[in-house]
């Protein structure tokens, strides 16, 4: 059904579609037919006889009619629709034009009395039959499209089935990708989670040793720090025993008995001395 599909595009395509390989030729008829009735409407009073004031009605025709022939073969709703509502935007494009001719010969003043109420009457006139003209050959030209091209309901749901194909298609290969990703997702999930459980297992035991050497640091601490207590106190008994003894007193009678010995051995060496010469004199 898909192939089908793509074969009646594809057929559409390559049959040469006139709407297509015509496409320029219409936008630049669209604006020949714009310009021609701006001059035909601008420039009418210099024209003579009356078949001017029908000039920019005949253009919309002749305008609506190419439009008409072009369509014939064209398949492609869409674009139809867009040139079919071109010949009404150009009724009303002449619509503007008549207006603001309109208005120009207004401000210019040339145009008095009973000859100004005319020209009013012909350019409101031309805005009005440009409108309902445009008006109706787009409603002619749209009937005549689509009594040629009634709606293809088969192709429509065809169309549809194909698209619906389409995208259950790729929503299975998305759908087949994720799951794939999300099986990889679940053994990397499982490979991090083995890991996770084997450094638990080794921290909890480096905790537990840290634990025991905490625990032994303790008692040596405990230890330690009575040991300090015990030497503080006997510190403290000896720094009291120090401060009851007499300790200058002691202080000066050890510098007087250290004067008594200085005096001591100076007596002494004065003996020794006497005695060295008596027994120099003996011998």
């Amino acid at each position: 059904m898909e192939v089908k599909g793509m074969n009646t595009q594809e057929s559409g395509i390559e049959t040469g579609d006139p709407i297509r390989s015509d496409n320029s030729g219409l936008d630049f008829f669209f604006l020949l037919a714009g310009v021609s009735g701006f001059i035909a409407i601008f420039f009418s009073e210099a024209a003579t006889g009356n078949f001017v004031y029908l000039l920019p009605t005949l253009i919309i025709l002749v305008y609506a009619l190419a439009v008409g022939a072009t369509l014939v073969h064209c398949e492609d709703r869409t674009l139809a629709e867009h040139h079919i509502d071109t010949i009404y935007f150009l009724g009303f494009l002449f619509t503007l034009f008549s207006l603001v001719t309109l208005f120009f010969r207004l401000h210019n003043g040339t145009v008095t009395g009973a000859e100004l109420l005319s020209r009013v009457v012909v350019y409101v006139g031309i805005s009005v039959s440009t409108s309902i003209a445009g008006i109706l050959f787009r409603s002619i030209v749209r009937g005549t499209y689509l009594r040629r091209h009634p709606e293809r309901s088969v192709d429509t749901i065809e169309a549809f089935l194909a698209e619906r194909e389409t995208t259950t298609r790729a929503l299975s290969r998305k759908e087949s990708r994720y799951l794939k990703a999300l099986d990889r997702y679940v053994e990397a999930t499982n490979a991090f989670s083995q890991g996770l459980e084997g450094s638990q297992g080794a921290l909890v035991s480096q905790v537990e040793s840290i634990a025991r050497v905490v625990e032994t640091q303790a008692a040596s601490l405990e230890a330690f720090g009575s040991a300090t207590a015990r030497i503080s106190e006997t510190v403290a008994i000896m720094e009291r025993r120090a401060a009851s003894l007499p300790i200058e007193s002691v202080s000066r009678e050890l510098e007087t008995f250290h004067q008594g010995v200085r005096e001591l051995n100076l007596v002494l060496d004065s003996l020794i001395t006497v005695l060295e010469t008596k027994v120099e004199r003996v011998q």
